[in-house]
């Protein structure tokens, strides 16, 4: 059914992303060829002992030199990713499990995946997601036309060594074709904590790559690509030798996407300029969503599908040559209320929707939120957890605008750093009783850049609070240190 909406809420700036995350190619469809049947149906064999994976063990012996030798190799290894609200890529690797960007899957319980010679092989269920590092495994698979890469290390690939990159980019063929992209590794990048390495290539980039695999001149796996750096559009790919264990974890934990502990209709959570509520509801047959916000400053009410897009309230245009004026990419819902109210009236699709609350105003302040649909918070694991010292944490933004706010003890005359950095551009704030003590955002260290740290002296002995934000509108982890000496 077509959105109908009678939004009344407040109008919002988007905060400009300080990251280009490659995302995927947004509102795409594409028509595989029929899967075989009967006899000519795939069979299992994920162990990946078929002659194409010969062939490339015997090319990486004689050492292969050739794009086109190199394309042929590793075809079979990726696969067509596809969302309802866009597509990417996806790398084949063991026992049948399809490895892919997290930003690619978002929160949809399963995905659509299509082998590279155009056949469907259905929906398989997303199994887990990594967001400190933009991973996500789907499946497994049963298909021995599948042929897994091997787990080769990527350390010895040297800055200036020719790379490519193979996936699905700008995919809005009917029969969606794998490209090969070539270039040579530009340098490696890190974050500012722990040892995580990036490799920066100039091979091109583009929407629909993500989960794409980066590859040496023998056809190896040498990382994930997903990402570009800078104004030329560097792509960064999560380099193999840290990437596989971060898979052993995701295949050891599987992961709830969107939270499943009984509903509630009613909640209270503080909102501030950098800390937003965050959580799901469910729409019945009758279509029907409706939820109010009430607090003491201006707020606002996003409604998202799982996928991360802001619904908006426009419908189809009469005539495909005219775009309605809603559509001019004004997301946020125009306030109609006194200020410090906000509501949300209107009908979608039944199914499960992400709900973003969040203040214009200028300070934390409570709000509460009620709903006729059934509300799940999503779980906030880092919120009032302790900083242990010395070590390196991760942590998750649960949702776009989340903020965390981490417990550390300190005795006076402490001295203090902490640093924070990862795929998000983060920031820091450090308070004790809730007045500042010190305060940082992009600090020109880490990956891209963006990563943040503060260093002080503790000015007495108590329980100090550190946030973590993020200026980014999309959802990622970050990594985290405190050292005291």
């Amino acid at each position: 059914m077509p959105l109908v909406f009678r939004f009344r809420a407040a109008v919002a700036m988007l905060v400009a992303l300080g990251l280009a995350a490659t995302a995927c190619q947004a509102q795409t469809t594409v028509q595989f060829a029929d899967r075989p049947v009967g006899d000519d149906a795939s069979t299992v064999d994920s162990g990946g002992d078929s002659n194409d994976a010969s062939d490339r063990a015997a090319g990486s012996a004689s050492g292969l030199v050739s794009a086109a030798d190199v394309y042929e190799s590793i075809v079979d290894s990726i696969v067509f990713v596809e969302t309802p609200q866009g597509t990417g890529t996806g790398i084949v690797i063991e026992d049948g499990w399809i490895l892919t960007n997290a930003h690619v899957v978002e929160r949809y319980a399963e995905v659509r995946i299509g082998r590279s010679d155009g056949i469907d092989l259905g929906e398989f269920p997303v199994f887990s997601v990594d967001w400190v590092f933009d991973l996500a495994l789907v499946g497994p698979l049963d298909d021995d036309e599948l042929v897994p890469f091997d787990r080769a290390p990527s350390a010895d690939l040297a800055i200036g060594d020719p790379v490519m990159l193979i996936g699905f980019p700008d995919e809005t063929n009917m029969d969606p074709t794998p490209t090969l992209t070539a270039g040579i590794v530009s340098r490696r990048r890190s974050p500012a904590v722990g040892d995580f390495p990036f490799l920066q290539v100039d091979a091109t980039i583009a929407p629909g790559q993500s989960g794409g695999a980066l590859v040496d001149m023998h056809g190896d796996l040498m990382g994930i690509s997903g990402l570009e750096f800078g104004e030329g559009e560097f792509g960064l790919a999560f380099e193999a030798d840290a990437m596989w264990p971060r898979i052993d974890d995701l295949k050891a934990s599987p992961t709830n996407l969107v939270p499943t502990e009984a509903p509630v209709f009613e909640l209270v959570a503080d909102v501030g300029p950098r800390s937003t509520a965050g959580f799901i509801i469910e729409v019945d047959a009758t279509a029907e969503a409706s939820i109010l916000a009430i607090g003491d400053d201006d707020l606002y009410i996003d409604l998202r599908t799982l996928g991360g897009t802001t619904l908006s309230a426009f419908g189809e245009a009469a005539d495909p040559f005219v775009v309605p004026l809603e559509a001019d990419g004004r997301n946020w819902f125009v306030d109609e209320l006194l200020e410090g109210g906000e509501e949300l009236i209107g009908e979608v699709e039944p199914g499960v929707y992400q709900v973003i609350v969040g203040t214009f105003g200028t300070t934390s302040k409570p709000v509460t939120i009620t709903s006729e649909n059934p509300m799940r918070l999503f779980a906030d694991l880092e919120e009032q957890a302790e900083l242990p010292i010395g070590l390196i944490v991760e942590g998750e933004f649960d949702w776009s605008g989340d903020s965390d706010e981490w417990e550390l003890p300190l005795e006076a005359g402490d001295s203090v750093t902490i640093t924070s950095d990862g795929i998000a551009d983060t920031l820091l704030a450090v308070r004790l009783d809730g007045l500042p003590v010190a305060g940082s955002d992009d600090e020109l260290l880490g990956l891209f850049g963006v990563g943040a740290r503060v260093e002080f002296v503790a000015p007495s002995t108590g329980v100090y609070e550190v946030e973590v934000g993020t200026f980014d509108d999309a959802r990622w982890g970050y990594l985290i240190e405190v050292l005291v000496d």
